[in-house]
């Protein structure tokens, strides 16, 4: 069964037939980013159809973490590609040697149209970045971006493959562009280096309409990647819940 967003008429949710492919979830095999994703034991990994977007700043780790991510759901049986606009072919090899990524399909690759017409022999398609997506037509840069999310939403469903784009932030930790494309995503995840500690990344939801947003990831990163034995999750504990602990809520005006 397709996935489908539309329909006219009002329907109790209970007569509504959930598709299975909201219970398949592909598996890294790192019990911790499957958690992240999706939650403890079946419920962890990345939906098939889902499209996320991981946002950061420059030289922060995500095309590190993609890499390493796609390696593993590789490992175990995925089909998944790396469509990269940000570096030459020869420099993807020398990163994926260095993080001893093997066995991952990539390609220097930025036409959203090709892209999606791959998708139907995916399970994963990661586009590194959103930035660099282009397209056929002459487009103003807004519509380029809308054609673009909404296009790799539609072929998602479509296809049952997962989307991971990389989106860039500015220094302010901003997105530049339309918020459509933010809208538009299924799930929204950012990467922070540590404040005290720059071989520190943590992960964390802006959004996950697959998964819950109630946990961050936190993660080693060194000269060959992320180190999956220094992985930890941890509980985000709310402002409300500190403030009511803490018996501060006369303080607030």
């Amino acid at each position: 069964m397709k996935m489908s967003l539309n329909t006219t008429e009002f329907v109790p949710a209970s007569q509504i037939k959930v598709p299975s492919i909201y219970f398949h979830r592909m598996k890294t095999g790192l019990e911790e980013v499957d958690e992240f994703f999706g939650g403890k034991d079946k419920a962890g990994g990345i939906l098939r159809g889902g499209v996320y977007m991981l946002a950061a700043g420059a030289g922060s780790g995500k095309s590190t973490f993609c890499l390493q991510v796609a390696d593993a759901l590789c490992k175990n049986g995925a089909r998944v590609a790396y469509a990269s606009g940000e570096e030459g072919i020869e420099q993807l090899a020398f990163t994926c040697r260095r993080l001893g990524v093997k066995c991952l399909p990539v390609a220097v690759q930025t036409d959203v149209d090709t892209i999606i017409r791959k998708m139907d022999e995916l399970d994963l398609v990661i586009i590194d970045s959103f930035q660099t997506l282009s397209v056929k037509k002459p487009m103003t840069p807004r519509k380029k971006e809308q054609y673009c999310v909404r296009q790799l939403c539609a072929a998602a469903k479509r296809t049952h493959c997962a989307v991971i784009t990389l989106c860039h932030l500015t220094k302010a930790g901003s997105y530049r562009g339309s918020t459509t494309v933010l809208h538009a995503v299924d799930a929204l995840f950012n990467l922070h280096v540590d404040e005290d500690d720059n071989t520190i990344r943590v992960f964390t939801w802006s959004k996950n309409r697959f998964g819950p947003t109630d946990k961050d990831i936190i993660i080693g990163i060194g000269k060959h990647g992320y180190n999956w034995t220094k992985t930890e999750i941890e509980p985000i504990v709310h402002t409300s819940e500190i403030l009511l602990n803490n018996n501060n809520l006369e303080t607030i005006s």
